[in-house]
């Protein structure tokens, strides 16, 4: 009998026993299966994340959508997504969340989805040594129920994944483009101007004397590197200093702002925001960022002081005229269109004005309406000492007169025009990163 209770009594441990390390194995196993539940929503929220993150950037790449301090997107802070994106949406971020509704993620209930966006504004993208001139981070998350592993005492979860996607400036080497092919002369250096730059220059000109320098002081240097590109071949007059020599008979250069679309007002903006000289009284500009100014112009004299707040002023017919006075402005674009009718800056006039440095007219302080007919105005610019442009001319059918001054201040300026011709003192300086000058080839890519 003692054996047989002994047996009774080691098959009531190995009972237990395996009782017991049953539920240590189907724990495991739940824990296994839990694992791989969690792993495969971690990766549908990567999924969504990437996607949110690249069509974000991607809104601002092709310039449909406003950018940082705009239209409700505010640089460096997390912005959580509605819980049900709206179509069309209103900026680059909501472009975004419906991106991330599409991978499954909205931010309701069990899931958040958040986006936070950043402009030129020396951070680094997630601690990494990259200096993109825009970029988006998306954060999705999800708090999922465990089931096997809730004997363990688990009973939820969160699967939280990142995705980064920016925009980097491959600067170009010239930051002047004189694009009419069958000019005369394309840039006209006479009368003894100095013409000092670290970029380049492209002249589309086929004609023998597409760059004419002349005056026995006369300079046109061209440093860093930087080349003098001329379609057909160039002239002068009275011995003067061209450096590096021109390279003649090369291939035109594409207009560099080629692809950015004719400024627009967004939908149920004003027909006109003032039809009065913009120098008359404070201007206020629209929480959209555009302001438009229906043939009032915008002239200066009698030394006024005027600090313009950053946004796109649609210069809808008139003039612009600065003589006297101080006129500033951070993240300026003046659009010209429908009758406008000229530029002078002359006289003793402190300009300092710099382009948007992202956004639908990045590097742009004058944009001048592709569609004008050429030769429809002429601009003459010529600065004093303290003439400062952080940013492009950019007149595509009409010519320039300029001369920037002898500031000799290390500005991004970069003109890009019909004809230009250069008078007294000048200088441009490459625009090493093309954030301020908005010339370079915009590249997309993942970070993150």
């Amino acid at each position: 009998m003692k054996p047989s209770c002994h047996r009774s009594s080691r098959a009531g441990q190995a009972a237990i026993l395996l009782t017991m390390s049953l539920v240590v194995t189907l724990g495991l196993l739940g824990l296994v299966v839990d694992i791989g539940w969690a792993y495969w929503r971690r990766e549908a929220a990567k999924t969504a994340a990437d996607s949110a993150a690249m069509a974000a950037v991607m809104a601002v790449s092709t310039s449909t959508l406003t950018t940082c301090n705009a239209n409700g997107v505010t640089c460096q802070n997390d912005t959580a997504c509605p819980a049900s994106p709206v179509s069309p949406p209103a900026n680059n971020i909501g472009n975004g969340c419906l991106y991330a509704q599409k991978n499954g993620f909205v931010n309701s209930g069990k899931q958040t989805v958040t986006i936070q966006a950043h402009g030129p504004d020396n951070i680094s993208p997630a601690g990494l040594n990259l200096t993109p001139t825009y970029w988006v981070t998306a954060t999705v998350s999800e708090v999922i129920p465990v089931t096997f592993s809730a004997i363990l005492g688990q009973k939820n979860a969160t699967v939280a994944a990142r995705g980064t996607a920016a925009i980097f400036q491959k600067p170009s080497a010239n930051c002047i483009y004189a694009l009419d092919p069958n000019a005369d002369v394309g840039v006209d250096a006479s009368g003894n101007p100095d013409v000092e730059s670290s970029c380049g220059i492209y002249i589309n000109s086929s004609a023998s004397n597409a760059l004419s320098v002349g005056g026995s002081k006369a300079v046109v240097n061209v440093s860093n590197g930087g080349t003098i590109n001329i379609v057909g071949n160039y002239s002068t007059n009275g011995h003067p200093t061209i450096s590096p020599t021109p390279l003649i008979n090369q291939s035109p250069a594409a207009d560099p702002f080629a692809n950015v679309p004719a400024v627009t007002p967004p939908a149920g903006h004003a027909t006109c925001d003032s039809t009065a000289d913009l120098s008359s009284g404070n201007i206020v500009m629209p929480s959209d960022g555009y302001f438009v100014d229906c043939g009032g112009g915008f002239s200066m004299s009698g030394n006024p002081t005027v600090n313009l707040p950053p946004g796109i002023y649609i210069m809808n017919g008139g003039s612009i005229a600065l003589h006297n006075g101080t006129l500033t402005g951070s993240g300026v674009t003046f659009y010209l269109t429908g009758s406008f009718s000229g530029i002078t800056i002359n006289g003793n006039v402190n300009v300092d004005l710099s382009a948007p440095t992202s956004g639908p007219t990045q590097g742009l302080i004058f944009y001048q309406d592709r569609s004008l007919a050429v030769g429809a105005f002429s601009t003459t610019i010529n600065g004093g000492s303290t003439t400062l442009f952080n940013g492009s001319l950019y007149f595509p059918t009409t010519n320039i007169t300029y001369s920037g001054g002898a500031n000799t201040t290390n500005t991004y300026t970069a003109i890009v025009a019909w004809q230009i011709a250069f008078r007294g003192t000048s200088n441009f300086a490459k625009d090493t990163n093309g954030v301020h000058t908005g010339i370079g080839t915009p590249t997309i890519a993942f970070i993150q």
